[in-house]
C-alpha cells in the first residue's frame, strides 16, 4: 500500500505542473466534447489521472486502489499481451540469455507452445473507431490561454495512420499547408497581418495518433489584428484545403496529381535525418 501510495503522490505532482499547459487543456476539452461515453469509447476518459480521481473518487464508491491495481495486472499483464524489442551492442548469445534471465517468468494467458511467431495482433481498443460523434463535430471552441498569445486550432478527425506508417500521407499534407514560402498558406496570411505562424499534422501522443484513429490537427498563430479576423483565416485555410483536395482528385488526368517531387524530398529529409540523428543514452 505505501507504493501505491508513492505513485499516487508522483502522479498528483505530475498533473500539478500539467495542468497549466494551454496543450493540455485542450486535449481535455476534446475529450469531455467528443460526445460518446467511457464505455463507448476511451477517448472520452480523463486522461491524466491525479489523486482525487484515482484515490478519493474510487474511495468514496468503496472500492480499493490496490485491489483494482491488482485485479487490472492480472487481467492484461500476461506474455501475448505484451512486446519486447531488445537493442544492444552484444553478442546474440548474450542478448538472448539476457532476455530468458530477465523476462521468462512472465506469466502465459494460453498454454505453452500455443503461440507462434507468424500470429498477428489487433489492439482491443482498434473496434472503437473514431472517437467524436455526429454530434460534436462543426463545433468552435473558445478557451481562455493560460500563455499570453493567440492561436487557432482546426482538428479533424481521421482513421489511424499507424498503418500508413511507410508512405506517411499525413507528412506530405502537413508539409504542404505548413509550408512558409511564396505561396503558402501562411505567406498569404501573413501578407494580411493575421498570423505569425502556422503547423500542421498528426501528433506522436497517443490521444492524437492510436490504433482507434488520428486527429490532423492545424494550428495557426494569430496577430491581434487576426483574431478578430478568425473567421477568415478558417476560410482561407479552407480554400487551400480545397485546393489541395483538386489536384488530389486529378490524379486521373495527364500531368494531374500532387508533385512526386515533394514526397521524394520529404523521404530524403527523413533518411538524412535518421542516419545522422544524435546518438541517444
Amino acid at each position: 500500500e505505501s507504493s501505491v501510495e508513492r505513485e499516487l503522490q508522483a502522479i498528483e505532482s505530475e498533473f500539478q505542473l500539467a495542468k497549466n499547459s494551454d496543450s493540455n487543456r485542450g486535449e481535455q476539452l476534446m475529450n469531455y466534447t467528443c460526445g460518446r461515453t467511457f464505455h463507448e469509447h476511451p477517448f472520452s476518459k480523463f486522461g491524466w489521472g491525479n489523486y482525487k480521481s484515482l484515490k478519493e473518487i474510487p474511495e468514496r464508491s468503496n472500492l480499493e486502489p490496490l485491489k483494482l491495481l491488482r485485479e487490472f495486472y492480472n487481467e492484461h499483464y500476461y506474455a501475448s499481451n505484451m512486446r519486447l524489442v531488445v537493442i544492444g551492442g552484444y553478442s546474440l548469445d548474450y542478448l538472448q540469455e539476457r532476455v530468458v534471465k530477465s523476462f521468462s517468468e512472465i506469466r502465459s494467458k494460453g498454454p505453452l507452445g500455443s503461440y507462434s511467431w507468424n500470429d498477428t495482433y489487433q489492439s482491443p481498443i482498434q473496434r472503437y473507431g473514431l472517437p467524436f460523434a455526429p454530434s460534436s463535430l462543426e463545433k468552435v471552441f473558445y478557451i481562455a490561454p493560460v500563455r499570453d498569445r493567440h492561436s487557432l486550432s482546426v482538428t479533424w478527425q481521421i482513421p489511424s495512420q499507424i498503418g500508413n506508417w511507410k508512405s506517411k500521407p499525413c507528412d506530405y499534407i502537413a508539409h504542404l499547408i505548413g509550408h512558409e514560402g511564396n505561396g503558402s498558406l501562411l505567406a498569404s496570411l501573413k501578407a494580411k497581418s493575421w498570423a505569425t505562424a502556422c503547423c500542421a499534422g498528426v501528433g506522436d501522443e497517443g490521444a492524437e495518433n492510436a490504433s482507434t484513429h488520428a486527429l490532423f490537427r492545424v494550428t495557426i498563430l494569430l496577430s491581434e489584428e487576426g483574431v478578430s479576423h478568425w473567421r477568415d483565416v478558417v476560410s482561407e485555410l479552407y480554400c487551400y484545403v480545397g485546393m489541395l483536395r483538386y489536384y488530389c482528385e486529378s490524379q486521373g488526368q495527364e500531368g494531374g496529381g500532387l508533385p512526386c517531387w515533394i514526397y521524394e524530398e520529404l523521404r530524403s529529409i527523413y533518411e538524412v535525418a535518421h542516419r545522422f540523428a544524435d546518438e541517444q543514452p
